[in-house]
């Protein structure tokens, strides 16, 4: 609220304006009065000038300067384009290069959840009320965007403490398992040797 008010109460940014000796309160406050009846949250009039007279000129003080753009601009943009899963990264002040990449992907993978939670909602109340099946719900499989490379070194972990045997890695490549102890041919092993 108190940066709301900055735009729409204030009738400019906190600043203290001297008036003539000569007035009495009275005056001032009629002043004060008739200055903030003309400006108070019209932000359209607030950026026209005004005559004033000059001993009110010469005695301005601005004590601070007005926002034009601010933390709470960055955060708004922020909400937005999570909510549609776009990067920030054109809106906000800058970052380096590796700071933005993680920032996309997670943007992205952010972003997406409420979607996909609606999609799954929708087809399983679906399948509930047109199909009558309630012990089928549907489920989103899991994809995950990893670089081949650091996904070969997860996968040869895996296999070398025996959490993953060859085949299930096979599978999860969506190539075909080779059978047989379920452990398959290790990475050592030449394609044609112990081929059946």
């Amino acid at each position: 609220m108190h940066q709301l008010q900055y735009y729409t109460e204030g009738n400019v940014p906190e600043a203290l304006i001297g008036v003539p000796e000569t007035w009495t309160p009275e005056q001032i406050g009629q002043f004060q009065a008739y200055w903030d009846a003309l400006l108070e949250g019209n932000t359209a009039q607030r950026r026209h000038a005004r005559f004033v007279p000059a001993t009110i000129s010469k005695s301005y003080i601005q004590t601070k300067e007005g926002a034009l753009k601010d933390e709470v601009d960055e955060w708004l943009a922020r909400i937005v384009c999570y909510a549609f899963s776009v990067t920030p990264g054109a809106l906000v002040r800058d970052m380096n290069r590796a700071t933005a990449q993680t920032s996309s992907a997670q943007a992205l993978s952010e972003g997406m959840v409420p979607l996909m939670k609606w999609v799954k909602d929708l087809i399983d109340r679906v399948v509930l009320r047109q199909f009558g099946f309630a012990d089928i719900e549907f489920a989103w499989k899991d994809q995950h965007d990893i670089d081949p490379l650091t996904q070969a070194k997860i996968n040869q972990i895996y296999l070398s403490c025996g959490v993953l045997t060859a085949d299930e890695v096979r599978e999860g490549l969506g190539r075909p398992a080779l059978g047989g102890d379920g452990r398959g041919r290790s990475c050592s092993e030449e394609d044609g040797a112990g081929a059946d």
